[in-house]
């Protein structure tokens, strides 16, 4: 059977750095 916590630390990992490129374009932008 498939761990699924490992796989959805994982997403949540992924969608953490996509979250802080997408407010660091925002920081940028905004200025």
């Amino acid at each position: 059977m498939f761990p699924v916590f490992l796989s959805m630390r994982r997403w949540l990992c992924d969608a953490g750095y996509v979250a802080l490129a997408v407010l660091a374009l925002l920081r940028t932008f905004s200025q």
